[in-house]
């Protein structure tokens, strides 16, 4: 099993340096701005439209592929009782969420990263979340 003294900081490159088996979840403020940094750049680049998608957290900029007003996302939250929809976005960042996701297995049951803001531990109802702002990263 690997400890943190095993992680290598490498500020000369702006990077880290995990053992083997261990990887980072930047959560989704990280994969948001991710969304938001690499849109940007596709931008720069004289795209005249782009969708980047970060494991549910997405940003949307420029011309729709089909020439239309909006991108049309379709969220499926894949939760029983909960049928997919579609938000409609011109230039901003959606996060979306569910239970499914991100779930491990405690020695007191199943646990999962959305939180109940009223007790701080895993929420009991089977509800999806997705959030939509001026950019991935303000979705979160």
């Amino acid at each position: 099993m690997s400890s943190p003294t095993d992680i290598v900081l490498l500020p000369d490159l702006s990077a880290v340096m995990l053992p083997q088996g261990l990887s980072l979840d930047p959560g989704g403020i990280g994969k948001g701005l991710g969304a938001d940094l690499v849109a940007a750049e596709i931008m720069g680049h004289r795209a005249a439209g782009v969708l980047v998608d970060l494991g549910g957290d997405l940003w949307v900029m420029g011309e729709h592929p089909d020439h239309g007003p909006v991108w049309t996302v379709i969220a499926d939250p894949a939760l029983p009782g909960h049928g997919s929809y579609r938000i409609g976005l011109n230039d901003g960042g959606i996060a979306i969420s569910s239970q499914l996701a991100r779930r491990w297995a405690t020695p007191d049951g199943d646990r999962h990263h959305l939180l109940d803001p009223h007790t701080g531990r895993p929420g009991t109802s089977s509800v999806a979340a997705a959030v939509v702002a001026g950019s991935a990263t303000w979705a979160r």
